[in-house]
């Protein structure tokens, strides 16, 4: 019997799986993660921190006014900048951010709830980059990789690499603005003030309001010794204070009510993957099973087994079903496991466990049925 399984059948019971197997890596599985890989992406800077609002180019005065109000929980202020970081193997433009609020880091996007891994000592010039930086630039933690302000080359270690930062197209990454990098970069502008803050409020309605209504920018307010006369810099002056800044403040709900759609589409995706899968899987197996039934020469050599009263018919058909199981329960471990290291995305593993177990247990759902059909097939030649 097994012989002549070997000879007419092992081929198909090997193939057909395992050409199902790439062919759904490609079509679903790989489409599953990318679609979940996606939606966390643009979805995870909007549930894990504690932004309300980004408000442009505060003064001094404004951080100590805005932390000590009742509607606000924090200030995060920080300076921005484009600027070309350099690894040792290649070069990247990226968004680079600077704070001496290191302290409240947690309520920015570079929270804990978003840290993909961390170095566990300090080190002196640390450099948080998120997952699409470390990605482009080919570094990992611990690498250095520097900067050129004016005359000064700053060199950072990457400390810690989080979750892309969406906030900016491609990706940010920050540093602490103190010491020798405060110094430099103070030099080359030395009348920097803030390029923005978050602001992490306690009341989020009282907050808004007053940020529509009075808040001006004022790091962008110009000193009068800037104009050639005082009539100049009072119609600059007036001009400043009577613009409506509004439309430059960031309000972190109404982003993340924009995204829901998207994330909604792409889960629902993801789920249609999987049900596809399910299909495609239950009717490959099941139809090629009743093929290889169906063939003269198979029910020929059992219907002369049958008249010998040959027992092992069924063995036969659950050799089959067993071979099969095997090629599509490590093949779809495999195509998950591949899947999950392609996709440009990154998702967090108890997202990809879930995927991977709920595609195994269908895999081994399909060998169930197979096996049962098998059964079926091989009483139906034994009447």
């Amino acid at each position: 019997m097994i012989k002549y399984w070997t000879k007419n059948r092992l081929v198909f019971d090997l193939l057909v799986p395992l050409a199902l197997i790439i062919v759904l890596a490609f079509a679903f599985v790989l489409p599953i993660y990318n679609s979940v890989g996606e939606a966390r992406l643009i979805q995870s800077i909007y549930q894990d921190d504690k932004l309300d609002f980004d408000i442009p180019s505060p003064s001094y005065a404004q951080i100590n006014e805005l932390e000590t109000s009742d509607y606000v929980e924090s200030v995060f202020p920080y300076y921005y900048t484009k600027t070309s970081f350099k690894s040792d193997t290649s070069t990247k433009d990226a968004h680079f951010l600077l704070s001496d609020s290191f302290d409240k880091i947690d309520q920015t996007m570079y929270c804990s709830a978003r840290c993909i891994e961390k170095l566990e000592s300090n080190v002196s010039n640390p450099l948080y980059v998120d997952y699409a930086f470390a990605q482009d630039l080919g570094v990992k933690l611990g690498d250095t990789v520097s900067i050129v302000l004016g005359a000064s080359k700053i060199e950072f270690q990457v400390a810690a690499i989080y979750e892309t930062n969406t906030y900016y197209d491609g990706g940010a990454v920050i540093a602490k603005w103190e010491g020798s990098q405060k110094d430099a970069i103070t030099a080359t502008s030395p009348n920097l003030s803030y390029s923005g803050a978050y602001i992490n409020a306690t009341d989020v309605v009282a907050c808004k309001q007053y940020l529509n209504s009075n808040y001006k920018p004022m790091g962008r307010l110009k000193d009068a010794s800037e104009f050639a006369t005082e009539e100049a810099y009072q119609t600059h002056y007036n001009a400043f204070m009577s613009a409506n800044y509004s439309n430059e403040i960031t309000d972190f709900a109404s982003k993340k009510s924009d995204i829901n759609s998207k994330v909604a589409a792409l889960e629902s995706s993801a789920r249609l993957s999987v049900i596809l899968a399910t299909v495609a899987m239950v009717a490959v197996v099941l139809v090629q099973d009743l093929v290889l039934w169906m063939r003269k020469s198979e029910r020929g050599y059992f219907a002369r087994k049958k008249t010998l009263g040959d027992s092992k018919i069924t063995s036969y058909y659950v050799l089959s079903s067993l071979v099969q199981a095997i090629v599509l329960i490590v093949g779809t471990i495999a195509a998950t496991i591949i899947a999950s290291k392609v996709t440009e995305f990154y998702i967090p593993s108890a997202t990809i466990d879930v995927y991977e177990f709920t595609l195994l247990g269908i895999s081994v759902l399909v060998a169930i049925l197979g096996t049962i059909a098998n059964i079926v097939l091989s009483k139906k030649i034994r009447e």
